[in-house]
């Protein structure tokens, strides 16, 4: 049979359905979008805490409406020597990332060179 004979009728598709949301989409929007607040507020607290003063950060109940200040930057990076802390921080971290990454590979090395008896 031609299939250029014969052109293929156009689906119809109905209006129902489009622009509205199913109650399972909306509780899901809903479920998620709490999930979201939930999961991102603690970073907010972090954030506002750091810009308060010690006196509104401590206040019950808490202070929402308030100055904001750097004074906490302040006494950390600049009197409490916060650049050498992350230094030693780092020597620390980047020989212990080397050492793990030494005793690592002669341990690959040996497995795969080695077989076992169960292995074969």
């Amino acid at each position: 049979m031609d299939t250029e004979s014969h052109p293929r009728r156009p689906t119809r598709r109905t209006a129902r359905g489009v622009g509205r949301l199913r109650p399972t989409a909306l509780l899901a929007a809903v479920f998620l979008g709490g999930f979201l607040v939930a999961m991102l507020f603690p970073i907010y607290w972090i954030i506002v805490s750091s810009v308060k003063t010690r006196i509104d950060t401590l206040a019950l109940p808490p202070v929402w409406l308030f100055a904001p200040t750097l004074e906490a930057y302040h006494r950390v990076f600049i009197d409490e020597h916060y650049g050498r802390y992350f230094v030693n921080t780092a020597v620390i971290a980047a020989a212990t990332t080397l050492i793990s990454l030494a005793v690592g590979s002669m341990a690959a090395y040996v497995l795969d060179r080695f077989r076992s008896a169960s292995a074969t």
